[in-house]
């Protein structure tokens, strides 16, 4: 009995000195000189990138000019069975499908185009054309029509 009374008496202290060890003890931070903590943190990122794009558009009014002047060398003032004067011809519509292929020195834009033969309002035609003009750097447009 004097040992289980020795030893109930010994946990109980060893229990009490913990409990007032953990009280008792500040809470500090423990700082070691030189040496580094590296924290890693992801973080999600949208990144949304606008890519310009040439405006090609450009291309194909330089080109229907480049054809009108085309037109006017070539003399290409017939339409049915009429010839017309430079003035009676118009632009009645140049059509959405084109295409403009850039390649270094080179530019090359097909498109149709539809020209309208009027004279004073008394007879009129329309004729539809389809060209492709060729810009090579430092030379003359080349215009080819089908």
């Amino acid at each position: 009995m004097e040992n289980t009374l020795a030893t109930i008496l010994i946990v109980a202290f060893l229990l009490i000195g913990a409990v007032g060890g953990v009280i008792l003890t500040p809470n500090e931070t423990i700082e070691v000189p030189g040496a580094e903590v590296e924290v890693v943190t992801e973080v999600p990122v949208n990144v949304s990138i606008e890519v310009p794009v040439a405006d090609v558009s450009v291309y194909l009014d330089q080109a229907v000019d480049d054809f009108m002047d085309y037109v006017d060398d070539e003399e290409l003032f017939t339409c049915g069975d009429y010839e017309y004067n430079l003035d009676e011809i118009s632009i009645s519509r140049v059509y959405e499908d084109y295409s403009v292929a850039i390649d270094d020195e080179d530019t090359t834009v097909e498109f149709s185009i539809k020209l309208e033969y009027d004279e004073d309002d008394e007879r009129s035609c329309k004729k539809v054309y389809d060209v492709e003009a060729y810009y090579e750097e430092d030379e003359d447009v080349e215009i080819e029509v089908d």
